[in-house]
């Protein structure tokens, strides 16, 4: 079973679709990586942190689901890039 650990502060949840919460939490799930989505008053902007194996991957955004695919497209390049090394 693969196990996932999703935070969402109250202030991003509120400023996405339902649809994109549930994007994140199968995206997650599916995936078992570990999920921080917070808003950064200073910078106005909302900061994505995935964590897979060890490694951290960063979004940011003033919209928290894009900063949540910006992150999760830095996690995938590498791993997309080795499985075509791979083959």
């Amino acid at each position: 079973m693969i196990h996932a650990r999703i935070e969402l502060t109250s202030l991003a949840r509120a400023k996405m679709k339902r649809a994109d919460v549930d994007e994140v939490y199968d995206t997650c799930r599916a995936r078992g990586l570990r999920l921080n989505l917070m808003f950064n008053g200073r910078e106005r902007t909302y900061v994505a942190t995935l964590v897979a194996g060890g490694r951290t991957f960063e979004g940011r955004d003033a919209q928290p689901i894009e900063a949540f695919r910006e992150a999760l497209a830095l996690y995938e390049g590498p791993r997309i890039a080795s499985l075509l090394d791979a083959s």
